[in-house]
């Protein structure tokens, strides 16, 4: 839950120096985190049932418990990484704006 809010907190911090919406690249931070960690838990866990029906295996989800959380609490780090990493680049600004021509003048003269 720490590293969650941390995600938060720095997602807000690097975006508004950025220029960016804080609020909104807080919560995309926060989501990135705990949701790379819900799908790659309920992935692997569909994955272990599917297994442990063919193999008739029981209480493999209890014995690798602790693993499938490790993976994915990896996958969530690297998914909040990586969004704080895209919000550490500044963006492109392009000096080359060139003015466009006077409207034409109709008057005759």
């Amino acid at each position: 839950m720490i590293f969650a809010i941390l995600f938060a907190y720095y997602g807000y911090k690097k975006a508004n120096d950025s220029g960016r919406n804080g609020i909104v690249w807080a919560i995309v931070a926060l989501s990135a985190f705990i949701g790379t960690q819900l799908i790659i838990g309920l992935a692997i866990g569909i994955a272990i049932l599917l297994v442990s029906d063919e193999l008739n295996a029981e209480n493999l989800l209890d014995k690798y418990a602790v693993l499938i959380n490790i993976v994915a609490i990896i996958g969530g780090f690297i998914s909040g990484f990586l969004v704080l990493w895209y919000l550490g680049r500044t963006p492109k600004i392009t000096d080359d704006y060139v003015e466009p021509p006077p409207p034409p003048n109709f008057s005759g003269s």
